[in-house]
């Protein structure tokens, strides 16, 4: 329903899908955005940015964005909804994969999971991928 795009004019423009109208432009990021990445419902779109944070947007109120996820030391340059919507990946130059809950709407044992723990998994799965040792 909606195409969204990711500049290094530090915005996210929106446009209809169905009729390719601009709708509007989406402001906050202080630095080049990278990506962006759909919700499953298309409710929520998330824009990762140079600026080492996520922006998450409503498409029915895109005048400031719902929330603004910290954490990453650097840029962030990757990001991904898992596909019921409750849970974000974001990845970025600082080595660092973050799982963010939407609002802990998901299962409690994700929830409650600290996030440095999967950053160091992550850490070491990447070492033994480049080393060619299990």
């Amino acid at each position: 329903r909606y195409l969204a795009s990711a500049s290094f004019d530090r915005k996210v423009k929106l446009w209809c899908g169905r009729t390719a109208r601009f709708m509007a432009t989406l402001t906050g990021h202080v630095a080049h955005v990278y990506q962006v990445c759909w919700a499953p419902d298309s409710r929520l779109l998330c824009s990762a940015s140079k600026d080492s944070t996520l922006k998450v947007w409503e498409v029915r109120n895109p005048r400031k964005p719902k929330e603004t996820l910290g954490g990453h030391f650097d840029e962030v340059y990757a990001l991904d909804w898992s596909p019921n919507g409750e849970i974000l990946a974001s990845g970025g130059k600082d080595r660092v994969l973050k799982i963010w809950a939407n609002e802990c709407s998901a299962p409690p044992a994700v929830c409650g999971l600290p996030f440095f723990l999967l950053s160091q998994l992550a850490a070491r799965l990447r070492m033994r991928a480049s080393t060619g040792r299990p």
